[in-house]
């Protein structure tokens, strides 16, 4: 809620989101890049061409939770990382079309669930 006591749907947006994509997250090491993307977070290494210096930094943090193995930290992070571009997107839509903020929350839920979406929100993969 902010300071008129109204509530913020980017933050529903958010937590919602981050919590469906937590509760499908992949429990470790999958196909494609996802070994190489955890191998480089964990170790500060390089990854293939372009490096992905960002998400290895994000991921180092990452790295310090005490849950499961390193893929899975990772996965969550990127399971945050999707909630926080729903969010971003609620408000997006709020500013193209302030009269209907409730409205803006419920948009976005194909967009949250649409494959190429969760399959990326689970899986420490940089797309």
């Amino acid at each position: 809620m902010d300071r008129e006591g109204r509530w913020q749907p980017e933050l529903v947006a958010f937590l919602l989101g981050s919590a469906a994509y937590t509760w499908l997250l992949a429990a470790g090491v999958l196909w494609m890049d996802v070994g190489e993307l955890a191998a480089a977070a964990a170790t500060l290494g390089g990854a293939h061409p372009p490096g992905h210096p960002g998400h290895s930094l994000l991921g180092k943090l990452a790295c310090f939770i005490p849950i499961g193995e390193v893929a899975t930290r990772l996965s969550f992070l990127s399971a945050l990382c999707t909630g926080a571009m729903l969010a971003g997107l609620v408000r997006l839509l709020r500013v193209f079309f302030p009269k209907h903020s409730t409205m803006a929350l419920f948009a976005v839920i194909p967009v949250a669930f649409a494959p190429g979406i969760v399959l990326n929100a689970t899986r420490p993969e940089v797309y």
